[in-house]
């Protein structure tokens, strides 16, 4: 009778029903093994699935809503994790939801760059809790004793745990979110929790290496008269290495590229397409982003205040006056703050400029500095450290810019967006050139020193430039998709250009810089510019890694690096 009375209360799945939980889970079958491409994930993300269903189905009693509850988050969630690695070559990461889904800058930032990715997000978000109220409504509830169903919920978090897909080296705990296994990508960082608050993953590196090296020594000033100007210019998304000859570029911006000496120099950076951030933290602190293994994305957040001695904190403590200057707004991405923390005395950010974000051209940036320079030299005496940032060739390319559209009918490239793309590069070649040239007629008492790097490629140049790498296997930081380059102009200042070399790693340049011109000295860039050497310009690949690990070892010891 007890088992009449609750067969009363069961609605048994019909053959429909059973055959659409089957094509479901078959076509998320499908989808995990598109968007991985590794075997090994694919039962994990399953379990994770399954666990969610589990979770749903104690709140629902509806098992076909919790098995389509359960795929649908899945898809989404790899979807987006896709559009976040085409964006900025990572993929999701559990840390995005706890930190970048809060920082309300960066959401103005994408609606404003990518409004079409914001409506299709929202259409699809609709999209799918429609069809999920649908599902609910027309199913019934089923009965299962509390217990039962409870207990489901621990079993697939069980076999989660014994299905989770074990790192062997620190750089494959990395591959996951580089190479974009975007099914599993954010499931997979679930692991990486207990590491938010504990020790950078950086630490992993030298945790047992014994520093044979003593960085604490104090910085070599040199005389005020010595001390030039530096300017240090970001250029966003601009590589020679991605303009190849079937672009039709003019010969003026094409040299634009050379240092002082008439020479290309290429710099290998550890993103692409996106994440400005990490390179510019490369080369203010002397320091890969590669090292940080997962955490690279978000260094800005993690390493605040940690990073006791970088290129800004040298300068600042030999009695220059520091000031950065930002295309975003101060908070987006904690960049503000983290620079202030690196030893800027001054950080503008776009509101404090007066400037936008999209569309605004480098002259505009170029403009703010030469009247920022021009109230300096009226009203103090020091020498002026200027680190700042460009944004009129970032994308998306899909929209012709006004000023773009001025360079000429003429296309550049039968590829639409790369010829918007090559576009923008004229004009802020230019608007650069223009600047290097207002240095030259008036480089102030000391003389000044403008070194310019470019932070990673545009998402267009991609698949000219490197077709090779065009899957997501790649953790290969001398790719040529992760060339850009550097250069160095002295107006009234010496440069030993052959102290630069031709082919460095990103977090080598201050140390190449400082070796190579009159500006102050320390032991850790003394010791950065010898191990550059050693390495051959790498840092995070380097062939003698442990003399990284000593390096990194040795700052630590200093009181530079704190990591634990």
């Amino acid at each position: 009778m007890l088992i009449l009375s609750h067969a009363r209360l069961l609605s048994l799945p019909t053959v429909t029903q059973v055959l659409s939980v089957v094509a479901s889970c078959l076509g998320l079958f499908a989808f995990v093994r598109y968007m991985d491409s590794r075997w090994a994930y694919i039962p994990y993300v399953f379990s994770i699935t399954a666990a969610i269903a589990a979770a749903a189905f104690i709140l629902s009693r509806r098992p076909i809503f919790s098995v389509f509850a359960a795929a649908t988050f899945t898809v989404m969630q790899g979807l987006a994790s896709y559009v976040k690695h085409h964006l900025n070559g990572m993929a999701l990461h559990v840390y995005d939801l706890l930190f970048t889904a809060r920082d309300g800058d960066l959401f103005v930032f994408l609606v404003e760059y990518y409004p079409m990715l914001g409506l299709a997000a929202l259409v699809a978000i609709g999209l799918a809790v429609t069809g999920l109220v649908v599902i609910y409504r027309l199913e019934r509830p089923v009965w299962m004793a509390p217990p039962l169903r409870l207990s489901l919920l621990p079993l697939a978090i069980a076999l989660s745990s014994a299905t989770y897909p074990r790192a062997q080296t620190f750089d494959s705990d990395y591959l996951p979110f580089t190479a974009g296994y975007n099914a599993s990508a954010l499931y997979f960082s679930l692991g990486h929790i207990r590491n938010l608050t504990g020790p950078a993953p950086i630490r992993e590196h030298f945790m047992s290496t014994k520093p044979t090296e003593d960085l604490a020594a104090a910085p070599v000033c040199g005389r005020t008269d010595d001390k030039s100007d530096l300017f240090l210019v970001l250029s966003e998304s601009q590589a020679p290495a991605a303009i190849g000859p079937e672009i039709a570029l003019p010969d003026d911006v094409r040299a634009s590229f050379r240092s002082g000496d008439g020479r290309v120099r290429a710099l290998h950076v550890e993103t692409f397409g996106a994440g400005t951030w990490m390179t510019n933290f490369s080369v203010l602190t002397g320091l890969s982003t590669a090292d940080f293994g997962w955490q690279a994305p978000y260094v800005n957040a993690f390493m605040e205040g940690r990073v006791r001695h970088s290129l800004p904190r040298l300068l600042a403590d030999c009695g220059y006056r520091t000031v950065a200057l930002m295309t975003l707004k101060y908070r987006s991405v904690n960049e503000g703050p983290f620079l202030k923390s690196l030893g800027f005395e001054t950080v503008y950010d776009a509101d404090a400029m007066k400037l936008g974000s999209f569309g605004t051209r480098d002259s505009d940036y170029f403009n703010f500095v030469e009247k920022l320079v021009a109230d300096h030299r009226k009203t103090d005496g020091r020498p002026l450290f200027v680190a700042m940032q460009t944004m009129f060739t970032h994308g998306p390319f899909t929209a012709r810019l006004p000023a773009a559209q001025d360079v000429g009918s003429a296309p550049l490239s039968s590829d639409a967006e790369l010829d918007e793309y090559a576009r923008r590069v004229v004009v802020s070649r230019r608007d650069m050139t223009a600047f290097l040239e207002g240095r030259r007629r008036d480089h102030g008492p000391r003389g000044a020193i403008v070194a310019e790097f470019g932070d990673h490629q545009a998402t267009a140049t991609k698949r000219f430039v490197d077709p090779d790498n065009l899957g997501r296997e790649t953790t290969d930081f001398r790719a040529k998709m992760y060339e850009t380059f550097f250069a160095v102009h002295g107006f009234g200042a010496e440069v030993d250009y052959a102290k630069l070399g031709d082919r460095i790693d990103a977090a080598y340049l201050p140390a190449r810089i400082l070796a190579a011109t009159n500006l102050p000295k320390s032991a850790v860039f003394d010791d950065l510019a010898a191990l550059s050497q050693r390495c051959e310009g790498r840092m995070h690949l380097c062939l003698e890694r442990g003399a990284v690990n000593q390096h990194l070892a040795a700052r630590h010891q200093a009181g530079f690096l704190v990591v634990d």
